[in-house]
């Protein structure tokens, strides 16, 4: 199962990727983001322990958003990863000149670049893909929230598709 969910991130990563290269000869703002670990906190809930990952794109443009599939970006993430686990929340950031001496208290430039916050429940935190508990999207630095709970989907693909759509009606207002 678990073979076949990677094997379908990675069809679903290169067939946009593949949409994408036909649009590449005029326009290169739509390229595949890379990602980069730029900061970690950790956090506690009731005694359990998990850290918050801020990833940087190193190129992004908002008009792609619908083009990359953010969740399994972070799925393939957590594949990677080696250190501060177990991961409690992933952060995407737009680039920017991040300072290493940003603390928890000093947020504001990660949040001024915020692009969407994916948390996991504490119980799953550990599992190789965890649940996700809630989404967060930012448009124009404004952070909007979505309990997983509340929501009547089976797939984080269908999770993605209802992030998609929400995104851009908040956008349209």
């Amino acid at each position: 199962m678990m073979a076949k969910l990677k094997i379908l991130a990675f069809i679903v990563i290169l067939s946009s990727c593949n949409t994408n290269n036909s649009n590449q000869k005029t326009d290169n703002r739509c390229n595949t983001p890379h990602i980069k670990p730029v900061y970690y906190t950790e956090g506690s809930n009731c005694g359990i322990i998990g850290y918050n990952h801020t990833l940087m794109l190193d190129a992004y443009n908002d008009s792609c958003f619908n083009d990359y599939n953010f969740i399994l970006i972070a799925d393939t993430y957590l594949d990677t990863v080696k250190s501060h686990l177990p991961i409690r929340e992933i952060t995407f950031v737009k680039p920017f000149d991040f300072k290493p001496e940003y603390d928890s208290g000093d947020k504001i430039p990660i949040d001024e670049h915020s692009i969407i916050d994916i948390w996991y429940t504490d119980q799953s935190m550990k599992t190789k893909i965890p649940e996700i508990s809630s989404i967060s999207v930012w448009t124009n630095e404004v952070r909007k929230d979505f309990d997983m709970d509340n929501m009547t989907v089976f797939s984080r693909q269908q999770v993605m598709d209802t992030l998609k759509k929400e995104k851009i009606k908040t956008a349209n207002k």
